[in-house]
Order: C-alpha cells, then structure tokens, then sequence
C-alpha cells in the first residue's frame, strides 16, 4: 500500500514511502532537496529548541528559548515540521506535539553511533516491523540501530499473528533493528520488557508491571505490547505503546480473548511520543548491551506481575498449570508444574492462557 510521506522542512530527511518513488517527488515535498537528490542546505530544525520545549515542565518564557529575536522563525519552523505550539503574551510557549517531520533530526543528534542512529518516519504504513524486515532481509549489518517509526499502521500485529489496533497519532509505533550480539531471544525480549517499563516510568509517576513474555501493563490493564523477531542475523524489536487512547476505541477483543487496554492518557499522563521514543532508545541500548543478566532479573523482579502467581501456559502445543517461581534471563520462566517438575518456557513457543 501507498503511505501517506510525511513533510519536513529539513531537507536530510527524505521522505520514505513502500513503494519506489522518483526523486523528484522528494523534491516537491523538501524544497532543499534538489531534483538530483543533492542537498542545498543544512537541516533548520532547532534542536536545542525542541529538546527545551519537549523537556519543559509547562510554558516557558520566549527569553529563556533564546535570542529573542531568532526564537520566533525557530519556532515557526518547528511549526512547519508539524509540531503543534502554543503561544501566550504572558504565559510564555509550550509544545503541545511534536511534529513527525522533526523525529528523523531529533532522535538521529541525540543517538549517533548507537540504537537511533537512523530514523525513518511514516505517517502510514502497513507496519514498522514490515518496512524493518525489508530492510534486513538483504543485508542486515548497515541497518543495526536503525529505526522506523509510523503515526499509523494499517496492518499492526502482535504475538502469534494477533491484531495490534490504535488510531492515527495515538500511539508509539516504532521497530528497533539491533545487532543482538548472540543474545538469545528471552534475553531480547526481557531486555526490552525492562527498557520500555523503565522509560515510561521516567516520564510519570505510573508503576508499570511486565506481564512475561512480552506485555506491559498498568493496575492489570494492557499499556504495550512487544514483538522480537529474528531475521537475517538481526533482532527487529517491535514496539506499541498506547500514549493518547482512547480505550473505547480499542476492541475489547482478539478473538476469544478479552483485552483490557489503558493509555497513558487514560491514566492522567501527557506524554509527548517523540520524548518517549528518546527515553525507551536510552534506556534499550543500555539493557540490550550493558546491563548484566541478573541487573535484567532484578528489574523484572520488581515489576512481574506473574512471579509465585499460578498461571495456565500454552507451550508448543502443551497445556501446563503451575506457579511461577523465578525467570533465566536467557532460556525463559520457570514454572513449577502441578504435580509435576519444575520446566523452563521459553518465549517464543509459550503463550499464556486466560479464563
């Protein structure tokens, strides 16, 4: 399917669409762009600017943005990006969103040489994780720590095929493309179980809890999902974060499974998307490549929401019941079966069954 591209004056950041397209269409779209693809001039997005307004606690005064007399064409050309400002004599200035044609520049300055250090923005497409196999499928090494991000996808999933439903601008929809380093795929997904927890945490005073393998939730009501897929030798970590839902736009249902879903927003928190992803790309570059297995064990210790709880388990076909009693960050939950031993589930194969 065709995807919406997304406007940007800065003019480093092609616009990228699923389908081929001619240069001259990026030109049209980025006037700094020639129709050769050279570019004529440096990216103008202010990115001192943006990072003041987005980590601001409320409005802030023109003076303290900077020059005065430059803050005004700054602003205006945040503006122009998409970003969604407001202005008040008194009260000062404060970002309202962040606009999807300044995330490429923002998150690439303050990611170089690691997860961020190359970011592809859609206003739609069909998924992330889609538009990030394509791109590893050939050649997956000049891809590691690139990311695609969407403001809408049409073909969302989860888990097993599961649908993955949010409304345009409403949430975070990026995939990761890591290098895992021979890391195993319970390790990757703990990984960024923790990472994800860990920066939404950073944003509010929410308690977030991982619901093994691959959920997270708030007071037992689904906030985000995961999905780590293998391919070509590279981990594509895909992520879904409600930040603005409305949870009765949600269904309450896949299949026969009843969801439960919440938004940061429903919970009280406004939550800009673009610092998210800043904070979830911190802190996932720091769980995937620096901290230690039992660093991973102790941060899901003091979030699991399953840990000496009883849970039925579907693993490759094989119902089990049994209490979880612990978590190897590399080879999966352990649970001690009913009646039985005590067996490692692995998250790939294993899924939790729900009355």
């Amino acid at each position: 399917m065709l995807t919406k591209p997304v406007r940007s004056v800065a003019p480093s950041r092609v616009v990228v669409r699923e389908d081929p397209w001619s240069i001259r269409d990026a030109a049209a779209l980025c006037p700094g762009l020639s129709a050769d693809g050279e570019h004529l001039s440096e990216p103008e997005i202010h990115i001192d600017l943006l990072h003041r307004l987005l980590e601001a606690e409320g409005p802030m005064a023109v003076m303290a943005l900077g020059d005065p007399a430059s803050v005004p064409g700054r602003l205006s050309l945040l503006r122009d990006a998409g970003c969604v400002i407001d202005g008040h004599p008194q009260h000062g200035v404060r970002l309202v969103a962040a606009g999807l044609g300044c995330w490429a520049d923002y998150i690439e300055s303050r990611h170089a040489g690691r997860l961020g250090r190359s970011v592809r923005v859609y206003q739609q497409t069909t998924s992330t994780q889609q538009v990030a196999r394509q791109l590893v499928e050939i050649n997956a090494a000049p891809h590691h720590g690139t990311v695609v991000a969407a403001d809408h996808q049409a073909a969302g999933r989860g888990r097993r095929g599961r649908q993955w439903f949010a409304p345009p601008g409403a949430a975070l929809l990026t995939t990761v493309i890591a290098d895992p380093r021979g890391a195993s795929a319970d390790r990757l997904v703990l990984a960024s179980c923790c990472a994800l927890a860990e920066a939404v945490e950073s944003l509010t005073d929410a308690r977030v809890q991982v619901r093994w393998p691959n959920d997270l939730l708030i007071d037992g009501d689904k906030l985000a999902g995961i999905l780590v897929e293998a391919v070509n030798g590279a981990a594509l970590i895909g992520v879904g974060v409600n930040v603005s839902v409305d949870p009765a736009d949600l269904p309450r249902a896949d299949g026969d499974r009843a969801v439960h879903a919440t938004s940061l927003a429903a919970r009280g928190y406004a939550v800009d998307r673009l610092r998210l992803l800043d904070r979830l790309l911190d802190r996932l570059d720091h769980a995937l490549y620096h901290a230690d297995d039992e660093l991973l064990r102790r941060y899901w210790y003091e979030r699991s929401c399953l840990l000496q709880q009883r849970v039925t388990v579907d693993s490759d076909g094989t119902r089990l019941t049994g209490r979880v009693i612990d978590l190897d960050p590399r080879d999966g939950l352990l649970l001690e079966v009913e009646r039985g031993p005590v067996v490692t589930l692995r998250a790939e194969t294993t899924s939790l069954v729900f009355d």
